[in-house]
């Protein structure tokens, strides 16, 4: 099973952890983890431009 992390979510990681043998699943685990707190940071950080701005 290849895991592509650039196009997967934290919840598809996740659910492939779910079936993978026990150091592979805890590290789909982490990375799913680890994507989740970056998605999380850039949402709190992100600027946007607003009307008129440009």
């Amino acid at each position: 099973m290849a895991v592509k992390a650039r196009k997967c979510s934290g919840t598809e990681l996740d659910q492939q952890a779910g079936h993978a043998p026990g150091p592979l699943g805890e590290r789909l685990h982490d990375n799913a983890s680890r994507l989740r707190d970056l998605a999380d940071a850039h949402h709190r950080t992100r600027t946007t431009l607003q009307d008129g701005t440009a």
